[in-house]
């Protein structure tokens, strides 16, 4: 049936379209209809499929890939009413529905001449004004697409070099020539692949689910793995570009390996579907930095290609996005952390709980031929197992890509009761996320071993996961940021008070400690002390313990004793098993607590009940740096009988 066959139209402005309630387990298709005249109004009508019970193997609709561009100037088009079962109402009454401009140019230029063509497109197919459909629909999207014969991709009208960067990249792909000094070749490329929809986060699961691509930008198309080939070709030229380099390879390395995902469970009962490439943390790492309508998006978009469990992850557009955050970041690290969201757009997580730092990353070299793999080496600080390197390099160790790049020097640690560690970079007095689940272990046994490996007690720590900057390469004063946000969440975990700024602080001296930044975890540990001398004398009184809990309990009493010891004697502050200070940091192996009591003048031969020295501890521990601290200190060049 011909648009022009549709039926009279009334005078007066059609009606606004009003969405029939869905089946359960169904989808709405739309029906584009034919128009031999190029710029004719675009007429559609919709109908329900169900999604459930269908067939294996691809079905005879295709499924529009594109980004949807601003709401300003919509422009209409002409919806044939239908009971949405397929069956035209006898009048063929004609209603309206408002598209963006983006989407109405894809639809003229996939509308056929002489055939209606069957397609899903969200904007259309889905009422975007209830949320509860919304999340519905936003489950079925994975196994939509993976349903689809064909995905359509549309990167928007043409453009005066559209033409030459096909060409190049057709070219390319066939291998008939390559010049890449060509810089009109390489501008027009590099123009094509910075349009929006590279950008976007929905594109990923698209493209992962789709059995063929085809990829259109205004009248020109090209096929899927041809497209690829020759943005491969040119993949030297992303070298300059790191922006473009962390959004293309990514979603080229997907399109390529279209047809090597298992679908079997495309043809399950039910919507449920996923590719199971990685689990929701991982893909969050990887691609949070990208764009989406709203932030639901950004962890939405990816449950059809996680592996995570989709009764834990399930899309509600109606829950409040402090708490869908909240979630993510429990299901990535641990149920045990406290989390409090904050930002103009919610982006910034500031999270509290309890860890110890693994090692730190001593060299890292990205995948020339694959987009989503990197390859790190780690120098390990407190872990044996399968980890043991007694102190030295280990790897390479591969990770997926990550949105923010992670470099040389960055902390490898390990939450309690986290499944993975996390990696972390040190900004003033809070570590930023820059990897908040990497896998490192490649069996389930090894992860389990490495739970157990540890070799130092967890310390409190307080992370920042920032999705407002996609990249840390300038320093941000979360201090600050923090300090001047109204209206804490109900999880608030910040440390506000002077005692809880004085632990915090002396956590991160501890950090510092271990990976032997021994000057600046001295300052740390100092600006404690006198963080929480400050505070005990506002105050008056001491802090009541009972309300802090973990180790921060255990760091209050130390910094208690410090600043008491320092008042008087060394015996006035030993602890329940005759241990000064001095024992308690030589214990730990804090080499910069140790110069810091030391230069108070700390009694370096002071015995507990048992008679262990400062010595004998750190001997007994293995902490070679305090032994040879202490031993400098006594003048001795080896350890006396009865220390051992």
């Amino acid at each position: 049936m011909a648009g022009s066959e549709l039926g009279p139209k009334s005078d007066s402005a059609p009606d606004a379209y009003d969405y029939h309630r869905l089946e359960h387990g169904s989808i709405r298709l739309v029906r584009l209809m034919r128009h031999k005249e190029e710029g004719a109004r675009i007429q559609c009508q919709l109908f329900e499929y169900p999604l459930q019970g269908l067939g294996q193997g691809a079905h005879l609709y295709e499924a529009l890939s594109y980004v949807w561009g601003s709401e300003e100037g919509k422009k209409p088009i002409d919806i044939l009413e239908s009971d949405e079962k397929g069956d035209n109402s006898p009048a063929g009454k004609i209603c309206c529905l408002h598209v963006t401009q983006n989407l109405y140019a894809a639809l003229l230029h996939i509308r056929d001449r002489f055939f209606d063509r069957v397609l899903w497109i969200d904007a259309i197919c889905i009422d975007q004004k209830e949320d509860k459909e919304k999340g519905q629909q936003v489950q079925f999207m994975a196994k939509i697409y993976a349903n689809a014969n064909r995905v359509i991709v549309w990167l928007g009208n043409a453009a005066s070099d559209t033409d030459r960067a096909f060409q190049a990249l057709c070219k390319s792909a066939a291998k008939e020539s390559l010049d890449l000094d060509d810089p009109s070749a390489r501008q027009s490329i590099l123009a094509l692949t910075k349009r929006p929809w590279f950008r976007r986060i929905w594109v990923l699961q698209e493209v992962a689910a789709a059995r063929q691509i085809l990829i259109k930008c205004g009248p020109h198309e090209v096929d899927g793995s041809a497209f690829c080939l020759g943005l491969d070709a040119w993949k030297p030229a992303f070298d300059t570009r790191p922006d473009l380099q962390a959004l293309v390879p990514p979603i080229t390395y997907l399109m390529r390996h279209v047809t090597f995902w298992p679908r079997s469970t495309a043809s399950r009962p039910g919507p449920s579907f996923s590719l199971s490439l990685r689990p929701l943390g991982q893909l969050a790492d990887m691609y949070h930095t990208r764009e989406a309508t709203n932030h639901h998006d950004k962890v939405y978009a990816l449950l059809g290609i996680a592996s995570d469990d989709p009764v834990k992850t399930s899309a509600d557009y109606g829950a409040p996005w402090e708490g869908v955050f909240q979630r993510l970041i429990k299901l990535s690290l641990s149920d045990q952390v406290s989390v409090g969201v904050w930002g103009v757009q919610r982006g910034v997580a500031v999270i509290r709980g309890t860890g110890c730092v693994l090692g730190k990353i001593s060299s890292i070299r990205g995948d020339g031929a694959r987009g989503d793999i990197q390859y790190i080496w780690i120098t390990w600080k407190n872990a044996h197992g399968v980890f043991d390197t007694e102190g030295g390099g280990d790897g390479p160790f591969s990770l997926p890509a990550s949105a923010k790049a992670i470099k040389e020097g960055d902390v490898i640690c390990l939450l309690e009761k986290a499944v993975e560690p996390t990696i972390v970079r040190l900004y003033n007095d809070y570590l930023a996320i820059i990897v908040i689940q990497a896998p490192l272990a490649k069996t389930e046994s090894e992860r389990l071993e490495r739970l157990r490996g540890t070799t130092v007690s967890p310390t409190g720590l307080v992370l920042v996961w920032d999705w407002e900057v996609p990249q840390y390469e300038q320093d941000r004063d979360y201090e600050s940021f923090i300090g001047s946000q109204v209206g804490p969440t109900a999880s608030q975990p910040v440390l506000r008070s002077g005692f809880e700024k004085a632990v915090r602080l002396w956590n991160f001296g501890v950090l510092l400690n271990v990976i032997e930044r021994y000057e600046d975890s001295g300052n740390k540990f100092r600006k404690a002390i006198e963080m929480y001398s400050s505070a005990l004398r506002s105050a008056g009184t001491y802090p009541n313990h009972n309300t802090v809990v973990g180790p921060d309990k255990e760091v209050l009493s130390i910094m208690g004793r410090l600043v008491n010891g320092f008042k008087g004697t060394e015996e006035s502050v030993k602890d329940w098993a005759g241990r000064t200070p001095l024992q308690w940091a030589a214990r730990q192996g804090h080499e910069a607590v140790v110069k810091l009591l030391l230069e108070r003048g700390a009694d370096i031969e002071a015995k507990d009940w048992a008679g262990r020295t400062p010595l004998w501890w750190a001997a007994s521990q293995g902490h070679e740096a305090v032994v040879r601290l202490l031993q400098g200190q006594l003048g001795q060049t080896h350890v006396r009988d009865g220390w051992r």
